[in-house]
């Protein structure tokens, strides 16, 4: 069964030969990291095996300064030890 088959089989709620392995988003700096000089988000996938391709994830940030910013949406966002990027 390859990656396409799989999750469709799950999203069915058939069982597929494996759970699918799927993560909505890999930060660009863990890719770089992984692949120095990156690579592109479907090769990625490819090549750490996982069974989806996330089209990616990019925020408009504005007003920002070191610690918080609005997103595209107007929602605020303040930096904070717990805080992960996105």
């Amino acid at each position: 069964m390859n990656s396409h088959q799989r999750v469709l089989s799950a999203m069915r709620g058939e069982q597929p030969d494996r759970a699918p392995v799927i993560e909505s988003h890999v930060d660009e700096r863990v890719r770089a990291a992984l692949f120095p000089g990156s690579i592109e988000t479907g090769a990625f996938a490819d090549a750490i095996g996982l069974d989806n391709v996330s089209t990616g994830i990019e925020f408009k940030r504005r007003d920002e300064t070191a610690g918080s910013y609005y997103d595209e949406w107007g929602v605020y966002y303040r930096r904070s030890a717990e805080a992960i990027d996105h």
